[in-house]
């Protein structure tokens, strides 16, 4: 460690406006051509949608954090021009890869042998080990496990440098597979990889019990895990300017996470309801939004759901679900997602379900949100007929959510317990110095 600033190489997935404004985009002629034909946008600003956004966050409390850390950001990107592009903003060191995934060739590829698409993203892996070589960390900090598309990357770190891999989710936790929606084929490869890099990791990132107890019984028990958490605070205020034209919106990265449990509970409350309406804002594959209108014309609700798809940014999500007056969000899997903490910073009550470990501590102060378990549609619809009946709980709900917020959310004390944490693991690694408890889960 140089002049006393630890040079940290984070390898993530992300982007956002900011980054996108210095990229170089590129969309051959092929793309354009097949995007046109099936009327799909391919302008970069359209594909390149903005996502991981606990990584901006960190980035932009690591940019206070200059004197200290000397970051240098790894992550592959969709539509970049040339192999890879780098440069230097607000003190941080952007490298960013072609993502394989985005090549037509390769796309081509697992079109005509679908198992190709279980790759070892070897292309990917070339350029980050490139990275890695060429910047020299004193730590590599990757954020989640469950990618392979870089995350498989952590397997070419050598040894002699240590390795904090920061959870996002936990594969390899029994319960994702019945809880999420994704083949079993695709799920095993996924998992599995995880475990690789998990395997290979000198620590593990994580605050949240239930991983720290599989991780400790039962996958890799000699492991040391770091109490870090991820900077999912929301900086947003609600915009009192927009007007609330539906009652409950529905929300994700990708809607498929559990849209079934809300059009289940949307399809009891609207036998009382008629004209309730619920705004779904998020990507769909064709195949899934097959599958869910066929259940919402039976359902009888045609007339009552709203599909916006995927949105470019982060801004424009926020923007479009304050168009509703209440936030629906049922959860399989998730602990407690992104979607609930930005819908309570928007200003919205919640309706939510029960998880493990996860969202009953919302509620552990003051009633921050509606909860209901996974599965009971009756009561999920019984908790949105709450909030149509009782203006007071909607308000109340709104007010402790902005307190729950403010008092649990702080992505500034989240990297510097981010920041402590891989300083105390490179001395460990390095120097033999212990790891102060504090910084242990």
């Amino acid at each position: 460690m140089d002049n006393n600033k630890l040079k940290v190489a984070l390898i993530c997935d992300f982007s956002n406006p900011k980054v996108q404004s210095y990229i170089e985009f590129q969309i051959n002629i092929f793309e354009k051509f097949a995007r046109k034909i099936k009327k799909l946008p391919f302008e970069p600003t359209e594909l390149a949608a903005e996502h991981g956004v606990w990584i901006s966050n960190a980035i932009t409390e690591f940019e206070k954090m200059s004197d200290e850390v000397e970051l240098h950001v790894i992550s592959p990107h969709g539509w970049i021009k040339r192999h890879f592009q780098e440069f230097e903003l607000n003190n941080v060191f952007y490298h960013f890869v072609l993502n394989e995934d985005g090549l037509i060739l390769q796309r081509l590829l697992h079109k005509l042998i679908p198992s190709s698409s279980f790759s070892n993203y070897k292309i990917n892996r070339k350029y980050i080990k490139m990275f890695i070589n060429k910047i020299k960390p004193d730590i590599v900090y990757m954020s989640g496990a469950e990618n392979p598309h870089y995350s498989l990357s952590a397997l070419d770190i050598p040894q002699s440098i240590p390795l904090v891999v920061h959870l996002q989710t936990l594969m390899s936790d029994p319960s994702f597979e019945k809880n999420y929606p994704i083949d079993h084929n695709r799920y095993l490869y996924r998992a599995q990889n995880e475990l690789k890099v998990l395997q290979r990791a000198n620590y593990i990132g994580t605050n949240v019990e239930k991983y720290i107890n599989l991780i400790k019984k039962s996958l890799i028990p000699n492991s040391i895990t770091l109490a870090m958490r991820l900077a999912v605070g929301e900086d947003i205020k609600p915009d009192n300017t927009i007007e609330k034209k539906y009652d409950f919106v529905y929300f994700a990265a990708n809607i498929s996470k559990a849209v079934d449990l809300a059009i289940e509970g949307l399809g009891i409350f609207h036998k009382t309801n008629p004209n309730i309406t619920l705004l779904v804002v998020g990507d769909y594959s064709e195949d899934y939004k097959n599958i869910i209108d066929k259940r919402i014309k039976e359902l009888d609700l045609s007339d009552n759901i709203f599909f916006t798809g995927r949105l470019p940014s982060h801004q424009d999500v926020l923007n479009t679900i304050q168009t509703a007056k209440y936030a629906l969000i049922p959860l399989k899997i998730d602990i407690i997602s992104g979607t609930i903490r930005e819908a309570m910073a928007c200003g919205l009550p919640v309706v939510t379900t029960i998880t493990e470990n996860g969202t009953p501590k919302l509620n552990e102060k003051r009633e921050t949100v509606l909860l209901s378990e996974i599965g009971n549609h009756q009561a999920l619809a019984d908790n949105m007929q709450k909030l149509i009946d009782n203006p007071d709980i909607a308000n109340r709900l709104m007010q402790n959510g902005t307190l729950t917020m403010q008092e649990r959310y702080s992505n500034y004390a989240a990297v510097q317990t981010q920041k402590n944490c891989l300083l105390a693991a490179y001395n460990h690694f390095k120097n033999g110095i212990q790891i102060p408890d504090e910084f242990l889960s």
